[in-house]
């Protein structure tokens, strides 16, 4: 009967890699990065959907703000480059940089800067 109440007793362990933390310690890890807007991932945790199209989605828009500033830059210019010669350096930009792929449509840099 004493063995099943100390087993009681022990407070829940979860492990976390190769320690063992109690389980309301990463309760209130989880809390706290949650209150300061940081994110909490588990390790070895796949990301949600939801997440990965967010990250997919800033990363476009990071892009899609490179080109319409090097738009305006290139308007400033006596001869400025066609929309799509402006995407197609940004996108390489993009791959040199970041080794992925993103994909700038010309009408999309077209209707940015037209304001719509």
């Amino acid at each position: 009967m004493d063995n099943q109440r100390s087993h009681h007793a022990l407070p829940h362990l979860v492990s976390s890699g190769s320690i063992l933390m109690p389980f309301n310690f990463l309760l209130l890890c989880r809390s706290a990065c949650t209150e300061q807007n940081l994110k909490f991932q588990m390790v070895g945790h796949a990301k949600t959907v939801r997440q990965k199209k967010k990250g997919i989605a800033e990363f476009k828009e990071t892009w899609l703000q490179r080109v319409i500033d090097v738009y305006w830059q290139e308007q400033k210019l006596p001869k400025p480059k066609s929309l799509e010669a402006i995407c197609k350096q940004v996108e390489a930009e993009c791959l040199q940089e970041t080794n992925k792929v993103v994909n700038l449509s010309s009408s999309t840099l077209d209707r940015c800067v037209k304001g719509g």
